[in-house]
């Protein structure tokens, strides 16, 4: 699925709905790693966090180095966690108050200072 950006371009997310939901109501943020410079989001990991746990997972597409440097990647993850959050209600009824932020490698490690 495609979401606006603060900067007017357009972000992409894929979101995993487990096979049984066990967690009715919360969502897992999946920030892949890669060191900022690897596109690969679109793998089997979130699918299977989403159908071990059974929570909808969300895969997030960052704009990637050295074409989108610092600090764009981790304000594109920003702005899909603020997507999600908004739109909480229409992507599947997740609670707002239950959306968690996973990842592994730079990308995780930055997006704290995204926020603050």
């Amino acid at each position: 699925m495609h979401y606006n950006r603060s900067d007017g371009t357009l972000g992409e997310l894929i979101l995993y709905t487990p096979e049984r939901i066990v967690k009715t109501g919360h969502l897992l943020v999946y920030l892949h790693g890669g060191g900022m410079v690897i596109e690969i989001h679109k793998h089997h990991f979130p699918r299977i966090m989403a159908n071990r746990l059974g929570v909808m997972t969300a895969s997030v597409s960052y704009r990637i180095s050295p074409e989108f440097p610092y600090p764009i990647p981790p304000s594109d993850c920003f702005d899909a966690v603020t997507y999600l959050h908004a739109n909480h209600q229409e992507l599947g009824g997740f609670s707002k108050k239950y959306i968690s932020v996973f990842g592994e490698s730079g990308k995780f490690h930055d997006f704290p200072s995204s926020i603050y």
